[in-house]
């Protein structure tokens, strides 16, 4: 509601009831998704007439502004153009965005959201500090952004920041799975082609272990 009166919103008051089984902390971007349908509720009752970019970023700047959470725009951009069925292509660089279609059932799969109990707290720090570590890693490598880095260019890094090669090596690598994955999606797109999405299993897999290690 800050960011929004921040925004130009005009304020006339409004009743709020929020109702959610989404277990806290689990990992499944619940504040963007609070922070995004709040907004999109003010942006009728209130006449704030915004796209739902423009929103999604409202509700980044209350997350980082109020809730002290230095973060992207992808969960609120998640939470603002998602489909159902389909998987959500964001490009970050020029915030365009794709819908992907995600036929599970045509492939035999179905989707699962399972509650580990493991708390998930970026309030605590450590997005803040990795991401401080890819930038000082984008910096050493001279390039504006990890994006533009190759995976052959961290030699540059070694030995001087093992923290930085590390973490730099995760994301460039990270970024070549979901240009993987994308592929994968696109051409099972075509109905009368199997759907060979068990490919994904092993990128995601990939994907797992590089963040954890």
């Amino acid at each position: 509601l800050w960011a929004a009166v921040e925004d130009g919103a005009r304020a006339t008051g409004l009743d709020l009831l929020l109702d959610s089984d989404v277990p806290m902390g689990a990992g499944l971007s619940s504040s963007a998704a609070v922070e995004c349908s709040t907004l999109l509720a003010v942006s009728d009752l209130w006449e704030h007439q915004r796209s739902r970019l423009e929103l999604a970023r409202l509700a980044q700047r209350a997350e980082v502004e109020v809730a002290g959470v230095p973060c992207g725009l992808m969960d609120q951009l998640a939470s603002m153009e998602a489909r159902s069925g389909h998987a959500l292509a964001v490009d970050f660089r020029s915030l365009s965005v794709e819908a992907v279609p995600l036929p599970l059932e045509r492939a035999g799969l179905g989707l699962l959201v399972i509650d580990t109990r493991s708390p998930h707290e970026l309030a605590e720090g450590q997005y803040a500090e990795r991401r401080s570590t890819c930038q000082r890693a984008a910096q050493a490598l001279g390039v504006s952004s990890l994006r533009d880095a190759t995976l052959a260019s961290l030699t540059q890094l070694e030995p001087a920041h093992p923290l930085e090669l590390r973490r730099a090596r995760h994301v460039i690598s990270e970024n070549e799975r979901v240009t993987a994955c994308l592929g994968i999606l696109r051409a099972a797109t075509d109905p009368a082609a199997p759907a060979r999405l068990e490919a994904l299993g092993p990128i995601l897999s990939a994907g797992h272990a590089s963040l954890r290690d």
